[in-house]
């Protein structure tokens, strides 16, 4: 079992770094909102509810709120 959640842990961990540059740069002017969401969808298979601008520690970023698909996947 703990093997199974630190490769889950592990993905998270990736997922959100991976996450983290498209939003940076999306917010840099990199990508506008659109783009930053139509990444996000085709990166993640995940429906996006909401995008909006922040600033996290300074450096813009897009914060986003997403749903996965229906189905069994636990």
């Amino acid at each position: 079992m703990e093997r199974w959640i630190s490769r889950l842990a592990l993905g998270a961990v990736v997922g959100a770094v991976q996450f983290g540059l498209v939003a940076g740069a999306s917010a840099q002017g990199l990508l506008s909102e659109s783009e930053a969401s139509a990444a996000v969808v085709n990166d993640y298979g995940v429906e996006v509810l909401d995008i909006e601008p922040d600033t996290i520690d300074g450096s813009p970023v897009f914060r986003v709120t997403v749903m996965n698909p229906g189905g069994n996947f636990n």
